[in-house]
């Protein structure tokens, strides 16, 4: 397993890329999503989601459920942070945005979009996508029948894109010794990246 040194890359993504390469394992696609709750005194809210991919304009692309509490509250503030550790290389990313939610009648109006929300529920196994069919989120327990829907042909109305326009990357490698860090700040459209002590 290689992995570069930051003293010789110059772009997140390229560490990026190189951490899931050398991570080919299915459960370093997971990660942890935080936002704030809303409310007169905001809390975050952390929890796991799975990586789908970047579009071509460089927004992180994960699929949500739009009667999640996330959408909510990503809705009352689009600031959010994911932290991505891939176990094998021992690498961490602290990835910093703004995120966006995109409908699935929403994305029938662009091209791109559309062909992304095909792409990630098309790469879904069947077990995800009939998951899509059972009853809202967070309210009393249903019946065992409601969880037992056929698995639908196409992506539900609330099945979404939550995509994550990046303005900063904390990048720290601990499998070093000593560990090596890079931060990466977005600066009038390009990626400034500073070496920064561990």
């Amino acid at each position: 397993m290689t992995v570069p040194s930051i003293f010789t890359t110059l772009h997140w993504q390229e560490l990026l890329a190189s951490a899931q390469s050398n991570n080919p394992e299915p459960h370093n696609r997971f990660a942890q999503l935080a936002t704030l709750q809303g409310g007169q005194e905001p809390r975050p809210a952390v929890r796991t989601v799975v990586v789908r991919f970047f579009l071509d304009d460089g927004r992180l692309m994960i699929s949500t459920d739009l009667r999640n509490e996330k959408v909510a509250e990503l809705a009352t503030n689009p600031n959010c942070e994911l932290c991505w550790y891939f176990t094998g290389s021992r690498e961490q990313f602290r990835i910093s945005g703004r995120a966006h939610v995109v409908s699935a009648a929403d994305a029938r109006c662009e091209a791109k979009l559309e062909a992304a929300m095909m792409r990630t529920w098309n790469e879904r196994s069947a077990a995800s996508q009939q998951s899509t069919t059972w009853p809202q989120p967070m309210r009393r327990l249903d019946e065992p029948a409601q969880f037992q829907r056929a698995v639908p042909t196409e992506p539900p109305e609330h099945f979404a894109l939550l995509l994550i326009d990046v303005v900063s990357v904390d990048y720290l490698n601990i499998a070093s010794q000593p560990h090596q860090r890079m931060a990466f700040s977005k600066l009038g459209g390009q990626w400034m990246p500073r070496a920064i002590n561990p």
